[in-house]
């Protein structure tokens, strides 16, 4: 169990490193622990080359989501089955320390980011908690409603264009669509004046039925999936203010997404997420690239989602880590390691080639200090 990974280490080591994977959840969770765990005299350092885990095997260090090579001196911090690594850290860190509260809005983002709160009972883990807490104290709200990025702020059809998680063939990044779809199920209100308070009152319930069925019967993709993609775009939100900005946690969580991959170095930015200020400086970029980003992914990703094919993302992007994210709850289905053509090369993450089962040994020694991965002929 991650808790007592983390427990232990910290209660044995005064001196380490963190090494995270490239994903959200761990990048959030060794934001937090580098700076509580700094401002509490631990001597904390946090590297993303992966090459260390090889060079020094006894220095002590807390791998993030990574597989260890040395277990003596690696500890490896994962998820518990119902909670996120970032919210297991604010936990535990709570009840050492106490954390602040943006620490534990980045818990629910890193909940969110893994759709850990779907289903009709919402989160289960220790989410579940910091949720309760955060919603007494006021500084989030929750409501029910679609789970598409900004969809308050820009309005239905832009929203659901825009959403890459989850992402829906067809519809993701096919604006022209969306608005016909809508359309077609509005009842002869204008589309760009629908709001999800249309779709959640005793009135629009057959507005809503009607979408559902509509996206059952014309997105083209295994029906697992289909089902799947309908279920979670319907659900809780969860918002809050910074500097007196309305923020939805669901899309704070997609602008990381997005932004991780848009540079080599962006993983590593993401560890300032601690400051609220970096935070939305991110989701400034995201606002910027979103919509051009779903519309070059709309016709790609459904070739590696079922046919495991690599994503041309045309120089776009330099990392891989969103095909991996957007695959999502899908990725076990998948049998390739997440990647993207750019240029004649074919690149993935080393997170992806640990998922797949590569020896963790050999992904550390041929990725390159940003966890990205050259794949030839199959093999790195």
């Amino acid at each position: 169990m991650g808790r007592e990974v983390l427990i232990n280490f910290i209660q044995r080591e005064k001196s380490f490193r963190i090494i995270p994977s490239s994903d959200v959840d761990s990048l959030l969770a060794s934001a937090i622990l580098f700076k509580n765990l700094s401002q509490h005299g631990y001597d904390v350092k946090v590297s993303f080359d992966l090459k260390r885990i090889i060079d020094e095997p006894r220095e002590p260090a807390l791998l993030v989501n990574l597989k260890p090579v040395n277990p003596s001196t690696q500890a490896v911090l994962e998820p518990a089955r119902d909670s996120s690594v970032t919210g297991t850290v604010v936990s535990v860190l709570d009840e050492y320390f106490g954390v602040d509260k943006w620490d534990k809005i980045l818990a629910l983002v890193a909940g969110v980011y893994k759709a850990l709160d779907t289903g009709r009972d919402g989160f289960k883990g220790v989410e579940r908690n910091i949720l309760n807490n955060l919603l007494e104290s006021g500084e989030i709200s929750s409501e029910l409603g679609f789970r598409l990025w900004g969809h308050r702020r820009i309005g239905l059809s832009k929203s659901l264009t825009r959403t890459l998680t989850p992402f829906i063939p067809g519809y993701t990044g096919a604006g022209d669509r969306v608005e016909e779809l809508l359309r077609k199920i509005s009842k002869g209100r204008p589309v760009e004046k629908l709001q999800a308070t249309d779709f959640f009152t005793e009135s629009g319930k057959q507005m809503l039925r009607d979408l559902v069925e509509a996206l059952q019967n014309t997105v083209k993709a295994p029906q697992d999936y289909v089902k799947n993609a309908i279920l979670r775009i319907i659900g809780f939100e969860y918002s809050t203010s910074v500097d007196t900005r309305r923020i939805d946690l669901l899309e704070l969580a997609g602008a990381l997404m997005v932004y991780a991959s848009l540079e080599a170095e962006n993983p590593l930015k993401i560890l300032g997420a601690t400051l609220q200020s970096v935070a939305t400086q991110i989701l400034a970029i995201y606002e910027e690239v979103v919509d051009e980003l779903a519309a070059i992914l709309a016709s790609s990703i459904p070739r590696y989602l079922f046919e495991g094919e690599p994503v041309d993302v045309e120089d776009y992007l330099e990392r891989a880590d969103i095909i991996a994210d957007v695959a999502g709850w899908y990725l076990p289905q998948v049998k390739t390691p997440a990647s993207i053509i750019r240029g004649d090369r074919v690149y993935t993450v080393a997170r992806e080639l640990l998922r797949v089962g590569w020896d963790p040994r050999k992904v550390y020694e041929s990725c390159d200090d940003k966890q990205l991965c050259v794949i030839q002929g199959g093999a790195v």
